[in-house]
């Protein structure tokens, strides 16, 4: 599919018509304004405006089927209108249409004119078919393919951009024909897209001269269908003495409007092959390339295996008046890179087409080979040949064409293929780097809405690579956005771009097994390299854990010219974290994480865009640095709390519950609390603060283990606190001292405190007090003291005994606390007298319910005896 210039009216004001059938004359809107423009490669931004896409041929005779396969190759959907035109000149549009970004559409024209209730047996049996719509430059990409599968022919029909006031258009058509004889058929339709009757001059070139066969009268959109056989015979040569040969249709007037499509068939065999006219104003090199040629057995993995065994045909035609010479290359996959074979060069002369096939070549390849391209560089200046590449099976009924690409071209290196997959039916889009620098390939394959992309694809020079489609849809790996191709999916297209300033082309071969037929897909959608518009990083966000890695990769955002269609590519940035405590990263891209937080990963990447150089009549590269950033959140917690709960017995009211307090980074997540013990119980687990109940002491030290797990975003991590359950069991004298005259004994005390006391005496006098202080300690060998709790402490006595017996013992107040005080002092009257006595009782001091101490105590007038 090629863009050509030339101004013509367009039908764009009849996108709102239903059916419409009109004359010799075409309906004419009155031209849009145009939007604002800024330059890139091109020049100036392409607008939105009218436009128009022409295909110069279809049928639906002699058993052939007519289908326009057609692909959104804009970043929005985009409305259309279809005018079929019969081979007089009438025309019927279509309702309006519209197209996804990336979909396929079919459109069966016989369906498609049988609705629109026109007779498809009589004058619409073929004609010509246009396509009207408001956008930028190529935002549908198209090809009318005729295929009669009972003969096992199949025919292409190129889309040509003929947008009113661009003047695409070429002023000269050139083709060539080959091969005739036998069953053999040449024919070439030419059509007028103008509303207006115009005249071409035609020419055969055939035996180094060049003929001028009778001009042509087109009417308005009028189709003629041109018989090579017929034109020779009215200059009295038949094809056996012409077999190969060219035809020029030069238009008379200052404006082009003819568009022409060629052919060679034999129904007898099944034997067809497309014959194009190529447009010179593209012509900008001396030298042409055809990629994925199927050249002798193709190896058991190429798509081509079991089709059969090929001959590749180059055919060249010299359309000067002098002599040139031509080199072919044939290119092909090494063992270490792409190799090439290079036949010594050819001398094609004035005004002659050469039909060169390469069967003696095959001998200096190391066949079998999966495929190959060809290079033909000629001598004269660029455009002053033109050629076809066919390889032809050895049966002749399965013909492969290769649409031959000028390697400077800017529009072949981008495109947008229709493709289909089914148990027969296999889709092989085909890449050829025609530079001696790699070349990076922004890929996008569409089924059923899904955008499926290669990110990483990357041409060696002169490599030709293979991208089996089938495959690429049954691997089910999914791509940088997580997307897969559905995985039943067999209708689609692919859209692909050259993502470097180097020469590449593409084209997508659908070959039917079953019926030995292949179609060539050569739709292109802009002329420029796309530029550098920014850059990401992905994952964009990643959670993870400490001592963790994730390697984060940098996307660059390259956006087409022409319709802003975007592919992203895989980029060696430089990497660098904002936060080096909470997560490291590699200058390539892998981070590790280090403590819980959230840390900014950036990346710096440089690329180019393109400005077109009016002087170097090219496009120049200018670099753009970008800035990507992500986030690495790394996910941690950790426990804070008492390491023992006490235990307490029952009737105890002391403590027997801790509080363990979880921190979770980043914050805003979850937690779970649990142990796999049964000496505790655990309450309000799925807070940050868990409480821990107590219920059997521990048999070792930190034998509980209580752990949390939190939760952040789908990520988890853990942590564990190991506690122990301490019962009170003994004490720990820490101090002990006596004052001997630190107690009043006082009858008229009201309270009993360790400083005084209340005694049946004649009177008050001073005593000795004595301290002593204990720890409270655990269970374990060697105990602990038991820290931090307040824990419920009380002593009792058994009855007393001794001379002085009849004094009551006073007994403490019961206490709180993890340090217990106990004072020993002793008031009697015969004490305060000056005699003399002794009182003995068993002392028992419980803690939280369990009894930490049993002593016999003996008090006297002057000390008490504590053991």
């Amino acid at each position: 599919m090629r863009r050509r210039r030339v101004f013509l009216p367009s039908l764009l004001a009849l996108l709102t018509v239903g059916v419409l059938v009109v004359g010799q004359r075409a309906v004419s809107p009155r031209a849009q304004n145009l939007e604002s423009s800024s330059p890139t490669c091109c020049g100036l931004r392409e607008p939105v405006a009218p436009r128009q896409l022409e295909f110069p041929y279809y049928t639906l005779r002699d058993g052939f089927n007519s289908t326009l396969l057609l692909v959104g190759a804009s970043a929005a959907p985009l409305d259309f209108i279809i005018a079929v035109r019969s081979a007089s000149g009438r025309t019927v549009l279509s309702p309006s249409m519209t197209i996804q970004s990336g979909e396929k559409l079919s459109v069966d024209l016989r369906v498609l004119l049988t609705e629109l209730g026109v007779d498809v047996n009589g004058d619409f049996a073929e004609g010509s078919v246009s396509i009207y719509f408001n956008g930028t430059i190529m935002p549908l990409a198209g090809q009318l393919t005729m295929s009669n599968p009972a003969r096992s022919l199949v025919l292409e029909s190129e889309m040509v951009d003929n947008s009113p006031g661009l003047g695409l258009l070429p002023s000269a058509l050139n083709a060539v024909w080959w091969g005739l004889g036998g069953g053999r058929e040449a024919r070439f339709t030419a059509s007028n897209t103008s509303g207006d009757p115009v005249t071409a001059d035609v020419y055969l070139d055939f035996q180094g001269e060049r003929h001028e066969s009778a001009p042509l009268a087109f009417a308005p959109h009028e189709t003629k269908i041109l018989s090579i056989t017929h034109l020779l015979g009215e200059l009295k040569v038949s094809p056996a003495q012409a077999p190969e040969g060219g035809i020029s249709i030069i238009g008379r007037g200052s404006i082009p409007a003819l568009i022409a499509q060629g052919k060679i068939t034999d129904p007898n065999t099944g034997f067809s092959t497309t014959l194009n006219f190529p447009d010179p104003k593209l012509q900008r090199a001396s030298a042409l390339h055809a990629s994925g040629v199927p050249i002798g057995l193709p190896s058991k993995e190429s798509p081509y295996a079991g089709a059969g065994v090929f001959v590749p045909h180059v055919i060249v035609r010299n359309l000067t008046g002098a002599p040139q010479s031509v080199t072919i290359t044939v290119e092909y996959p090494g063992e270490d890179g792409p190799a090439q074979a290079t036949p010594p060069p050819l001398a094609l002369e004035a005004y002659t087409t050469k039909d060169i096939p390469l069967d003696l070549v095959l001998a200096s390849l190391p066949l079998p080979l999966p495929f190959c391209s060809i290079r033909i560089q000629y001598s004269g200046a660029p455009g002053s040949v033109i050629g076809e590449v066919s390889s032809i099976e050895a049966k002749g009924d399965l013909v492969i064409d290769s649409r031959l690409a000028n390697e400077r071209d800017g529009w072949v290196g981008s495109g947008a293929h229709p493709w289909h997959l089914d148990e027969e039916t296999e889709s092989i889009l085909f890449l050829t780097n025609m530079s001696e620098k790699s070349a990076r390939i922004g890929f996008d394959m569409v089924a059923g809405g899904v955008h499926y992309y290669l990110t990483r694809l990357k041409l060696k020079p002169h490599e030709t690579r293979a991208i089996d489609l089938r495959k690429v849809r049954d691997e089910q790996k999914p791509d940088l956005k997580g997307n897969k191709v559905p995985a039943g999916a067999t209708d689609g297209s692919v859209v692909w771009t050259r993502l470097d300033h180097v020469p590449v082309m593409g084209r997508l071969v659908v070959l039917q097994r079953h019926n030995r037929i292949a179609s060539g897909y050569d739709c292109h959608i802009c002329d420029c390299d796309p530029d550098f518009f920014d850059l990401y990083v992905t994952p964009a966000s990643y959670i993870f854990l400490p001592d963790r890695s994730v390697l984060y990769d940098a996307l660059a955002w390259f956006r087409e010219h022409c319709n802003q269609y975007e592919w992203l590519y895989n980029v060696d940035a430089s990497f660098q974290s904002l936060n080096p405590p909470v997560a490291t990263v590699t200058t390539e891209g892998t981070a590790t994480g280090q403590s819980g937080g959230t840390a900014t990963i950036k990346a710096l990447y440089t690329e180019y865009y393109y400005i077109y150089d009016h002087v170097l009549i090219d496009c120049i590269d200018h670099p753009r640095q970008r800035t990507g950033y992500a986030t690495a959140k790394v996910v941690t917690v950790s426990i804070s709390g008492p390491a023992n709960v006490p235990l307490r017995a029952a009737g105890s009211s002391g403590p027997n519950t801790i509080n363990l307090t979880a921190t979770g980074t980043p914050s805003g997540g979850s937690y779970s609390w649990s142990t796999t013990s049964s000496k505790v119980t655990l309450s309000n687990t799925t807070s940050a603060t868990v409480t821990v109940t107590s219920a059997s002491a521990s048999t070792a030290v930190a034998d509980v283990p209580v752990k949390v797990t939190y939760t952040y975003s789908g990520t988890s991590n853990t942590a564990t606190q190991n506690i122990s359950v301490v019962r009170p069991t003994s004490l720990n004298k820490t101090s002990d001292n006596t004052n001997p005259t630190g107690h009043t004994c006082d009858p008229n005390a009201t309270q009993n405190t360790c400083q005084q006391s209340h005694f049946n005496g004649g009177g008050s006098y001073a005593s000795y007090v004595g301290n002593i202080t204990y720890d409270i300690m655990d269970q374990f060998s060697p105990p602990r003291p038991i820290k931090g709790f307040a824990l419920q402490n009380s002593e009792s006595y058994t009855q007393p005994s001794g001379p002085c017996a009849g004094d009551p013992i006073i007994v403490g107040q019961p206490s709180s606390g993890d340090t217990l005080i106990d004072c020993f002092y002793f008031c009697s009257e015969t004490c305060r007298t000056g005699g003399s006595c002794n009182v003995s009782a068993t002392q028992t001091i419980k803690s939280n319910g369990f009894v930490v101490a049993t002593k016999g105590i003996t008090w006297t007038c002057s000390g008490a005896s504590v053991p």
